[in-house]
């Protein structure tokens, strides 16, 4: 485990001694040790709630105890010596009959499930030791709901969990999916049928352990997940670059998953990285280079010998010279760099317009400056005040707007904190905190679905996003002159400073939306003007237009845009050609 020596302590698993990390809790560190301890209701990144009753223990008050007590190992803080038992015969009969309690109604359909192949009930099942059903009584049944045409719903599956509701409500701000009922008789679903109206609804389908909700995507197709080959690759939808896996039959991508990665999407990804691919099982899509000779009306691919053959003929008799290259800043930086090897530097284009080539050229500038840093996703949550000037996150870069959500949470960490409740004790901090957010100040165009957790919304013009950005760095650097602005901005500006006021990991996002480089630069002056307050690094992260326009920027540093082409082909005296890569002119 990963902890220094002056964060370890020594516990006792069924006799065994181990030195594990403090801090955290029981069920974690079993788990973090290889053992087989069986739970439901806890995730990593929705913390502990205690609800499955799966992973009992039996804890003993210290070696002299022949008898202990039980306790859930996920609700238990990992202290110094203390010694617990796995094997206890009190402790592994009560999970056995958790267990066989909950298959009471479930029911017996794992040919047909679309979670066979990954379902984590069958897997806990199994470590449980349950192989029988002993209830011959008839097992209870809910009516399933239509929640749009991405995740389905079986609600007989339903273990009751809640870890749907916690991910959906608690952690990504969704209000439409509850849960319903009383005592056991509980339902987990909409007031009624209709589409999931949040940005991260596809993730319910990898939250719940049993597949109550599910990828109607993938089941719709038809295929079973054993059948699928998968490979690791990059979502292409936004510049966030998050991990995904990609799984494919026959030719056709039939789902896309998230792929952990600590420090970029964690758990989670957004819909559009998840359902966003139906594009790549196009028969219209463009999947080879193609040329079409002149006066001749078949066009021939470029991987032939004669497609080949011909291109090279073409740059011969043109010359180098007057042979031009188009790159993408939705393509690969290895196929941008290709391009740029074949035309050279001189030929070689962004294809972005002018606008766009300033704002990127702006944040390559602010972005190489020595005292700002650009925080990862994980890291992101971890700033106690944050400035979002000029993007609408759930559009531009949804998975950067959760990581602001759980950030809006650091208030409360640290006053549950303060009175010693653990950051994993998840209930017991909502409880304690309540309603009690970090400091989000969101200056947008319009309403967006952050402005729930924003302490103070400020909808402007994006000139006046630049105004209110200027005035906000000079005044937090004590240099504030409000005599340009109108009362109503005057009085914003000053609400931001008092809410910035002792932050220590104060951060400001802004982007490529707002079509303006002047908010791109004073984004950073006010990240510089804050970092100089907090007396720690200027926190500065970019939402760009597109997937690989960091990597497009860095290699045409000498900034020719699509304008600066079309100027140069028209000025050609002699033929020329162009060679353009995933762009559409």
């Amino acid at each position: 485990m990963n902890a220094t020596i002056d964060n370890l302590v020594t516990i006792y698993i069924d006799g065994s001694a181990y030195q594990v990390k403090a801090g955290g809790h029981l069920l974690e560190t079993c788990l973090g040790l290889a053992k087989d301890l069986p739970y439901f209701c806890w995730h990593p990144a929705l913390g502990s709630v205690g609800s499955c009753r799966q992973c009992a223990v039996q804890l003993y008050q210290d070696a002299e105890d022949q008898r202990g007590r039980m306790v859930m190992a996920c609700m238990t803080p990992v202290a110094e010596g203390m010694r617990v038992s796995l094997s206890a015969t009190m402790a592994s009969q009560f999970r056995k009959q958790c267990i066989e309690v909950t298959m009471a109604n479930h029911p017996h359909d794992c040919p047909v499930c679309e979670e066979g192949g990954e379902c984590h009930l069958q897997d806990m099942t199994l470590q449980s030791g349950h192989t029988q059903r002993r209830h011959k009584g008839h097992k209870k049944t809910y009516h399933n709901q239509d929640l749009g045409p991405c995740v389905g719903h079986e609600m007989n599956r339903c273990i009751s969990c809640y870890r749907c509701v916690r991910f959906y409500q608690d952690y990504a701000g969704g209000d439409d999916l509850v849960v319903l009922g009383s005592r056991e008789n509980v339902y987990f679903g909409r007031h009624q049928d209709g589409c999931l109206t949040s940005h991260f609804s596809g993730n319910l389908a990898e939250v719940c352990p049993t597949g109550v909700f599910y990828d109607k995507v993938v089941s719709d197709s038809y295929t079973r997940k054993w059948d699928l080959q998968s490979a690791p690759s990059i979502c292409s939808h936004c510049s966030l670059g998050c991990n995904v896996s990609v799984g494919e039959r026959q030719g056709q991508v039939k789902r896309v998953t998230n792929r952990y990665h600590s420090q970029v999407n964690g758990y989670f990804i957004c819909d559009k990285g998840r359902y966003g691919f139906a594009h790549s099982n196009s028969d219209q899509g463009l999947y080879q280079a193609q040329v079409q000779p002149l006066g001749d009306t078949k066009k021939v691919t470029c991987d032939t010998l004669h497609g080949l053959d011909y291109v090279a003929q073409i740059m011969n008799e043109l010359g180098a010279e007057n042979v031009f290259g188009l790159g993408s800043p939705r393509a690969s930086v290895e196929e941008n760099f290709a391009l740029q090897s074949v035309v050279g530097k001189a030929n070689f284009y962004a294809g972005h317009n002018a606008i766009q080539d300033a704002i990127q050229t702006q944040v390559l500038h602010q972005l190489t400056q020595p005292d700002i840093y650009t925080p990862s996703l994980k890291q992101i949550e971890q700033a106690d005040a944050i400035v979002i000037i000029g993007e609408d996150l759930l559009h531009t870069a949804p998975r950067m707007a959760l990581s602001v959500r759980q950030a809006s949470r650091n208030l409360g960490f640290a006053k549950a904190a303060a009175i010693g409740i653990p950051k994993w004790q998840d209930e017991p901090v909502r409880i304690h905190t309540q309603n009690q957010l970090s400091p989000i100040i969101s200056v947008t165009s319009a309403a967006t679905d952050l402005d729930d957790i924003s302490s103070q919304c400020v909808h402007l013009a994006p000139n006046d996003m630049c105004d209110f950005a200027r005035a906000l760095a000079s005044a937090v650097e004590g240099q504030f002159d409000g005599s340009g602005l109108s009362a109503k901005l005057h009085e914003q500006v000053q609400q931001s400073l008092a809410l910035l006021a002792g932050a220590k990991r104060p951060l400001v996002i802004s982007g490529a939306s707002s079509q303006s480089p002047e908010l791109i630069d004073l984004a950073a002056q006010l990240a510089l003007a804050l970092g100089r307050q907090s007396g720690s690094e200027a926190w500065l992260s970019y939402a760009l237009e597109a997937a690989n326009s960091m990597g497009l920027g860095l290699l045409n540093k000498d900034p020719k845009h699509v304008g600066d082409l079309a100027l140069r082909v028209q000025q050609q005296s002699t033929p020329s050609a162009l060679i353009v890569l995933q762009a559409d002119l």
